[in-house]
């Protein structure tokens, strides 16, 4: 019979190398504990030999104390006892270590069994659905038409187990959209705990360990299934047979609860340090002006990182040439020489932050070992670090043809955004002004024709347009009575320069974040200054004091602020943190409430 591989190695690996630490905590503490009885037996040793003296202590003790003290000072009585103590307690402590140890050691090996055993990838793989209906296309033929077929398998399927329908059509004209979910294969543990959290479905307790976490989520895959099926749809639906720009790589919210319709979920490729192959994993942002700030920010992330990795190209390709020419020369110079290139390639290896993806953290490690021009043998081996910066220098091109090909998403997706941006903000606007001239006049005409409100799905324009509905929805069914119909008018009119207001508040935001360096004082207290002026130039009778408090919560931010950079003048990202967060506290829907 064939030994079926795990599905989850990587914990298997960690299981045993926690065993293999905690085997060598055991060894150490035992020789601890050796040193420790032979150092308390020489202690006793001592005691023993000052018993006399410990007799004669105590029979001063009552009738001269002082004599008694003196004795003891002298024979330093208290100093031999004391060690021998705080020996035997070392040994108790070092032995509860070990019986720990041990403990742990025998829980390590149950649930290593029990990993090697747990295959949910295989049960999958062996449904007779799956064998039937499907075949595993892998990396190779995974170039499938956008879809959420597509996007939940990028996201929570290994890439080699990753499936196409075997009746396509004979020009691959299946519709993906209309495959069931739940048949795919889906790896437990790339389903993230901030996604379950973000959404409100169960999470493991901190007190699993690796399997139970695994079987937890496990439990979790149906429902993650029907969450994309039914419950997330595309910012810029196709219609059938129609490809629509950046469709998939922004999904809506629709259908799951006030709570978090129109929040938007964002796929994104990473690379994971346990990984090779990039996957998707799925952020979720709050409203579309959250999401616009992710994609400039990754934007910018990704023109940083190609300029990085074609400077970086160059100066390894001049220090190649360097070398090569260096090649057989011997002296002075040809040592000053190899000297300048081991110091600019340490200054090269030390401009590389924290890298997470696969490349660049290969790149990373050739050349840790080029740095010095040495080979394995701890020899001076100029071609040797020839050919490893011919390595590293592939790793590089690989991963900048990785940026180049994901960057030319984020521009598509801050374009997207920004039309549907522009068209919520222009179509409450309008609504605005309708709701104006009915408080100014009673006649509800002003709403004829006007569209739009039903459409808009993102947050936060969804929450405002429900409000706006209510109230022309309630006005037009007024019959002559013009001051209940100027009064709800007026409500409606002050939802609409509340949402101005949070308008405002998010572009100053986004101005903020696309500064090249973190905003100081004057900056922030001039952003404060200029939503303070824009909340000031409300003006909605009986609804003054749900701005007022704005205008409150503006300022306290400013004077926290100010106390934060008299506290630490130097700490411009604390001082940025506090501003974006004093921001985001300002509750725009709890004051929408207040107006009734």
């Amino acid at each position: 019979m064939v030994k079926r591989k795990p599905d989850y190695p990587q914990f298997v690996e960690k299981a045993d190398k926690k065993i293999e630490v905690l085997q060598s905590r055991i060894e150490r503490l035992t020789e601890l504990i050796q040193d420790s009885r032979r150092i308390l037996q020489k202690h006793l040793a001592t005691l023993e030999n000052k018993s006399s003296h410990f007799d004669r202590y105590y029979e001063l003790l009552p009738s001269d104390p002082e004599a008694a003290a003196e004795l003891k000072e002298e024979k330093k009585l208290d100093v031999t006892k004391e060690r021998a103590d705080n020996k035997e307690d070392m040994i108790c402590a070092d032995e509860l270590r070990i019986d720990e140890a041990r403990k742990a050691i025998a829980c390590l090996r149950r649930l290593k069994a029990d990993l090697l055993r747990y295959n949910p990838i295989q049960r999958q793989v062996r449904s007779k659905v799956v064998q039937e209906q499907y075949y595993f296309a892998g990396t190779k033929h995974w170039a499938i038409p956008n879809s959420v077929w597509k996007t939940f398998q990028d996201i929570f399927s290994p890439p080699k187990y990753r499936m196409r329908p075997k009746r396509e059509g004979a020009y691959g004209g299946r519709r993906y959209d209309d495959l069931n979910l739940q048949h795919c294969v889906v790896d437990p543990q790339r389903i993230p705990n901030q996604f379950l959290t973000e959404f409100g479905f169960p999470v493991p307790d901190k007190g699993m360990n690796t399997l139970q976490r695994l079987m937890f989520k496990e439990g979790q895959i149906g429902n993650m299934a029907d969450f994309f099926t039914n419950h997330l749809e595309p910012l810029e639906k196709p219609a059938r047979g129609r490809r629509v720009r950046n469709n998939y790589r922004l999904l809506v919210v629709n259908n799951f609860g006030s709570e978090h319709d129109g929040k938007i979920v964002y796929p994104r490729y990473v690379t994971t340090e346990e990984e090779t192959v990039r996957r998707k994993v799925p952020q979720v942002f709050d409203n579309a002006y959250a999401t616009l700030r992710k994609t400039e920010h990754v934007d910018r992330q990704y023109k940083g990182e190609t300029r990085f990795i074609i400077n970086t190209e160059e100066d390894l390709k001049r220090l190649q040439q360097n070398l090569l020419a260096l090649r057989g020369q011997k002296g002075d110079e040809a040592e000053a020489e190899k000297d300048g290139i081991k110091s600019e390639l340490r200054e090269k290896l030390s401009e590389f932050a924290r890298s997470v993806t696969y490349h660049k953290r290969m790149a990373k490690a050739d050349l840790v070992k080029v740095a010095d021009l040495r080979d394995k043998l701890d020899r001076e081996n100029l071609g040797a670090s020839l050919a490893r910066i011919l390595k590293i220098l592939r790793h590089l091109k690989t991963r900048r043809d990785e940026v180049f090909t994901t960057s030319l998403a984020a521009p598509e997706d801050a374009k997207t955004l920004d039309e549907q941006i522009d068209r919520a903000e222009k179509v409450i606007q309008l609504y605005s002004s309708s709701f104006e001239l009915i408080h100014q006049d009673g006649d509800s005409k002003h709403l004829m024709h006007l569209r739009g409100l039903e459409s808009l799905k993102l947050r936060p324009f969804n929450l405002y347009a429900a409000r706006l509905l209510e109230s022309a929805d309630s006005i037009s069914r007024m019959d002559g009575e013009v001051a209940p119909k100027q009064a709800e008018a007026l409500k409606a009119y002050a939802v609409t320069r509340l949402f101005d207001n949070n308008r405002r508040l998010e572009y100053t935001l986004c101005d903020a974040h696309a500064l090249p360096v973190d905003p100081g004082l004057e900056i922030s207290l001039e952003y404060l200054r200029d939503l303070y002026r824009t909340v000031q130039a409300v003006e909605v009778d009986d609804f003054g004091f749900v701005f007022d408090k704005i205008k409150i919560a503006l300022g306290n931010l400013a004077d926290q602020l100010r106390q934060k950079n008299e506290d630490d003048a130097d700490d411009e990202a604390g001082l940025y943190k506090m501003f974006q967060s004093g921001l985001k506290e300002i509750d725009f829907q709890e004051l929408a409430d207040e107006l009734g």
